[in-house]
């Protein structure tokens, strides 16, 4: 009997929907080798796509939105190891800071160890 794939569907409104709502979870059921597809309801008709004023065209969309999430992808990482390195930083510095105070030498360390 043949694995079955496993397969995402997602039903959205409007175009742009996916990725400023549940792109990361795609993303990351995409990375665990699941076929993800989303449906959109409408063609974005009610945005300025066809706008003069729009400063994208629509044939260049694509690539502004790639971008976009490129560089949203890149800041949230960014932002990660950031948050990991202070963590870890902040956990060195305590560990040093007991770890030279606290002595079997220091009176203090001694009287609450008798406890």
């Amino acid at each position: 009997m043949s694995e079955r794939r496993l397969r995402l569907a997602t039903i959205l409104s409007h175009p742009d929907d996916e990725t400023f709502g549940i792109g990361g979870t795609l993303i990351k059921y995409t990375d665990a080798g699941v076929e993800c597809h989303s449906l959109s309801l409408t063609q974005g008709e009610a945005g300025n796509n066809g706008d003069p004023a729009d400063p994208i065209p629509r044939e260049r969309m694509g690539n502004a939105t790639s971008l976009f999430n490129l560089m949203r992808n890149i800041g949230g990482s960014i932002g990660i190891a950031a948050t990991g390195t202070m963590l870890a930083r902040n956990s060195q510095s305590t560990t040093a800071l007991l770890g030279a105070n606290v002595t079997a030498f220091n009176p203090a360390s001694r009287m609450l160890l008798a406890q």
